[in-house]
């Protein structure tokens, strides 16, 4: 009778059913590992073009941010050369710089490093994200809000009508 208190003490009974397991299971994998390719296949290819449509909008993106900091840096242009703000024309100079060097950043990089460099911040600075997550629900709440009331409004006029008074 083996010790069962060391779990590597085997018996040959109990080598021979592994052996067993182990050359079905690796017949298993063979057998799927031919149907599997198709599924593997799909699978990077869908991968493949959601990574182009992604690329796409960013380069999209960068195009938008680009313009809105070329407008911006105009702004500032604008504000120093009337004189009267030089402080404010100053820092929106600052803030159209800080836009076109992300514009860029969007430019010269693809989806997948965008990904790994935000996964790299959000790893580094946690509560820099949780924060951002919490403006960010602070502001959808804020659209969600307006728009419901819009829409609450613009219904008001209208008289109501239920089911009972269709039939």
């Amino acid at each position: 009778m083996p010790d069962t208190s060391n779990p590597q003490q085997t018996t040959s009974s109990d080598n021979g059913t592994r052996g067993n397991a182990r050359r079905k299971s690796g017949k298993a994998r063979r057998a799927t590992g031919s149907d599997a390719s198709p599924i593997a296949r799909a699978g990077t290819a869908a991968k493949t073009i959601v990574g182009r449509q992604l690329d796409a909008a960013v380069s999209a993106a960068a195009g938008r941010v680009g313009n809105t900091a070329s407008t911006v840096r105009g702004i500032g242009s604008q504000l120093r050369d009337s004189g009267d703000s030089a402080f404010v024309a100053d820092v929106v100079h600052f803030v159209a710089g800080y836009g076109e060097r992300f514009a860029s950043y969007l430019e010269d990089n693809d989806s997948d490093t965008i990904i790994a460099d935000l996964e790299r911040y959000g790893r580094r600075y946690p509560v820099a994200v949780a924060g951002a997550a919490f403006v960010g629900g602070l502001v959808a709440s804020r659209f969600v809000k307006v728009s419901s009331a819009e829409r609450f409004f613009s219904t008001a006029d209208e008289p109501a009508t239920y089911d009972s008074e269709r039939s």
